[in-house]
């Protein structure tokens, strides 16, 4: 059985990013814990990659996705629907990438996800996100420059949210 499962879905890098920073802040807390969660197996990946099977032997699957638009990737809305049972039975964390950030960010968090999923989780967070203009697809680039009036390159992601997130995640663990 895996213990933790972190998958993400994301176009430009970012979320992918920072679901590899959960883990290593979920690995060195587990490193510097006295129990039996010192050796935590975690395991990061794509979403596509998640196997039916790897779902049904983790105990806590941390699911992440970049908000665009307000929406979370299609990828990511569909795999908690197919997955519903699956993920009312175990502990789950859920986090947002976004450039909103206090009260707007959180918002977008709260109404992406769906919502049985989200009073279900254990642990919730909106961790920043940044904008690198030169990465976009040119339509992706035109609709941020008109839309959200932004012109140049944005890092708004959260290192202490990130942490604290993982430490949510770490005591969640400890209490099952």
């Amino acid at each position: 059985m895996q213990d933790v499962i972190i998958a993400y879905a994301g176009k430009y890098g970012t979320t992918e990013e920072i679901a590899g920073r959960i883990k290593a802040e979920l690995t060195a807390i587990a490193e510097q814990s006295a129990d039996r969660l010192r050796e935590l197996q975690i395991t990061c990946l794509p979403l596509r990659a998640l196997s039916a099977q790897q779902v049904q032997h983790s105990r806590m699957l941390v699911l992440g996705g970049a908000i665009y638009a307000g929406r979370l990737p299609r990828a990511l809305r569909s795999f908690c629907e197919r997955h519903r049972t699956v993920l009312l039975s175990r502990a789950v964390g859920l986090f947002s990438t976004c450039l909103y950030q206090d009260e707007q960010a959180r918002d977008q968090l709260i109404s992406a996800y769906p919502p049985w999923l989200f009073a279900h989780a254990a642990a919730t967070a909106s961790l920043g996100g940044r904008l690198d203009l030169g990465r976009l697809s040119a339509v992706d680039r035109l609709l941020i420059k008109r839309f959200a009036e932004v012109h140049e390159n944005l890092d708004r992601i959260d290192n202490q949210r990130i942490s604290s997130f993982a430490g949510e995640l770490f005591a969640t663990l400890k209490r099952k």
